[in-house]
């Protein structure tokens, strides 16, 4: 192709989304502006017309048009620089306002609302700071979405449970305070090294748009929710089933234990993890695999759930292996990481059988450890076969 033409190609393809930056008039930024005006409705509703369901119908549109706009601008390749700044001043219009109209009732709002506002004001100067600097209007993160979506669900909760016990109230505000000061925190940490090193890339947990991270840090509050909310002389134990109770006890300990392994797991730099020392090192009593032949590992060890498939940045342990030397260390250091996770969880398996009333928490905790123990045999008889592939490719190869 002539270089010309190329040239051409690429200046059309410039301008085209020059011009797409532009645009003013487009579907994100109308809806976003929409949010905007379903503010003073929904306020008048609460405070004028004391209509608490129809405050909450207007609360749940204005948040679908907040998921809507992000999604549209990104599938419709919409993206526009006054949508950049529209859509989180929409958002903070919103949650502002409805963060007033409880701070009336429940005390620890305002405090809530005045740490919202710090936030906004710190954030605000370093979004400018960084847009004069790059030329870059940040786009709202991860962290910033399950911030505001946290907010819609406590202040929402709060609306319809207008006779909820102020330890749940508490816990509920308090929660919401934690979202927000986690999000100064990335942002912050976001914008300082993007200030001092324009060309740094944020990694994973710093790029606007991580789902699974996203999905991740939701499951954990939901977490913190279930077990502030089983604990003690918690008014669930009287209205629920005994079993539905105990199960809601357990899913909080496994995602609050669970989530956060998961990811100290994934950042432990791999270099810590040698698999020809203690622990991971193949012993002579396990005989090779031979053990755990005999336990019956060829039948159920592709039968037990394989996070890599569910998780999109996790390392995918099976699958096209390439006969890629390099890949198959990698793949032994992630096996390394995986066993040292679930070694983490049975040190923590005694947490079921001190929260949990007996006799769930004991058999609960016995079946967690074996369940883990499991995945680590896994871990371990298959490494040194991998490791032995790895020394015949390199034999082949020289």
């Amino acid at each position: 192709m002539p270089k010309w033409l190329v040239n051409d190609i690429w200046e059309e393809a410039y301008m085209q989304e020059n011009a797409t930056e532009k645009k003013i008039l487009t579907l994100p930024n109308a809806l976003s502006a929409i949010r905007i005006l379903l503010v003073p409705l929904f306020v008048w509703l609460y405070c004028a017309c004391k209509d608490t369901l129809s405050t909450v119908i207007v609360i749940v549109c204005a948040g679908v048009t907040d998921v809507l706009d992000g999604v549209l601008a990104r599938r419709l390749h919409m993206e526009t620089r006054l949508g950049r700044i529209l859509d989180p001043a929409a958002d903070k219009v919103a949650q502002a306002a409805m963060g007033i109209l409880l701070s009336f009732r429940y005390p620890l709002m305002f405090w809530s609302l005045l740490f919202f506002f710090v936030k906004e004001a710190i954030l605000l100067a370093l979004g400018y700071a960084y847009m004069r600097k790059t030329g870059i209007v940040n786009p709202s993160h991860w962290y910033g979405k399950a911030s505001s979506v946290v907010q819609y669900v406590v202040v929402i909760t709060l609306l319809l449970n207008p006779q909820i016990s102020a330890f749940s109230a508490t816990v509920l505000i308090g929660i919401c305070i934690a979202t927000n000061a986690v999000s100064l925190l990335l942002y912050g940490l976001f914008y300082i090294t993007a200030l001092r090193n324009p060309q740094h890339q944020p990694g994973a947990g710093m790029r606007p748009i991580d789902w699974s991270i996203f999905v991740m840090y939701l499951l954990f509050l939901v977490s913190c929710f279930l077990l502030l909310f089983t604990s003690g002389d918690s008014y669930l134990r009287d209205v629920l089933p005994r079993f539905v109770f105990v199960f809601l006890r357990l899913a909080s300990i496994v995602g609050i234990t669970g989530i956060p392994a998961f990811f100290l797991g994934e950042k432990l730099p791999r270099g810590m993890f040698n698999p020809e020392a203690f622990p991971f090192r193949c012993y002579s009593w396990e005989k090779e695999g031979a053990l755990y032949e005999k336990l019956g590992i060829k039948y159920w060890k592709n039968r037990t759930p394989d996070m890599s498939k569910y998780i999109k940045r996790a390392f995918a342990k099976q699958g096209n292996m390439l006969r890629d030397p390099e890949h198959l260390k990698k793949l032994v250091l992630e096996m390394c990481s995986a066993e040292f996770v679930h070694w983490m969880l049975i040190l923590l398996s005694p947490l079921f059988f001190l929260l949990i009333e007996a006799p769930y928490g004991a058999i609960i905790m016995a079946l967690y450890v074996v369940s883990n123990l499991c995945s680590i045999m896994i871990q371990r008889y298959n490494r040194p076969r991998i490791q032995k592939i790895i020394k015949r490719i390199e034999k082949r190869n020289a």
